[in-house]
């Protein structure tokens, strides 16, 4: 919640979160979405889309600084062409951009959600637990697009308990583990091993094994580089403490 704004940090806190070097904790959404900030929460109905919204108007939710709305006028037909867009882009399957959120499976909302951010071309994106309950092919959607957004110059948080997604995804990785972060920040891909013990996914650290994934463990990958990433690690961590 506080990486997408829902709450945020005043001066006298001891953390922190920056992005390119200009603080931005104590900044509503909106403020952080201009400097190029993009979330897709964990929690796709309530947080990610309002259930009984029509898609094309849970596109304006996080949009509507993309020329959506002008002299505070909503532009009906370009909120319109977006939600096509998205559905079109992103194989979301819906009878049209009216359709209400809720009526969409989980994996078709989650790949709308995931497309409303993209294509506003954010500097960094973070997704919480992007394909968590979605299916198969959602999932391979979801993938691809995160490494296009990638490919194409964006920062990508991701927050997932599922390793084995992270692996395949994630050009360096960070983990939280109950009380105490490790490793301190984040590490190339290339030097993680995959393991497994007593039948938990874990990964080796420069020759140190992490300890057992416990059920409270967040695992950070990042795809892409991300600046002040250690800050953000922090900042992270907070949530859950």
């Amino acid at each position: 919640m506080l990486l997408s704004g829902e709450e945020r940090l005043h001066g006298n806190d001891d953390k922190r979160i920056s992005f390119g070097g200009q603080p931005v904790a104590h900044l509503r959404p909106d403020a952080r979405r201009k400097l190029g900030l993009a979330f897709v929460p964990a929690e796709r109905l309530g947080h990610g889309a309002v259930p009984e919204l029509s898609l094309a108007d849970n596109a304006l939710l996080t949009a509507f600084q993309q020329g959506l709305v002008s002299h505070g006028l909503i532009q009906r037909n370009k909120v319109e062409a977006l939600a096509e867009e998205i559905i079109r882009r992103f194989g979301v399957k819906t009878p049209d951009t009216q359709t209400a959120a809720r009526s969409l499976s989980g994996g078709n909302l989650q790949k709308f959600i995931l497309g409303r951010e993209i294509l506003q071309q954010p500097k960094l994106l973070v997704a919480a637990h992007p394909t968590w309950a979605v299916d198969v092919g959602a999932a391979a959607t979801i993938h691809r697009s995160l490494i296009a957004l990638r490919d194409a110059g964006a920062a990508i948080l991701v927050i997932s308990e599922d390793l084995d997604e992270l692996f395949q995804i994630s050009d360096r990785l960070g983990a939280l583990c109950s009380a105490a972060g490790w490793p301190a920040s984040s590490t190339p891909l290339n030097h993680l091993h995959p393991q497994r013990f007593n039948g938990v996914s874990h990964a080796a650290f420069s020759g140190t094994p992490w300890p057992a994934i416990a059920p409270d463990v967040v695992v950070l990958a990042v795809v892409g580089g991300c600046p002040d990433v250690g800050l953000w690690f922090a900042a992270v961590y907070r949530i859950g403490s």
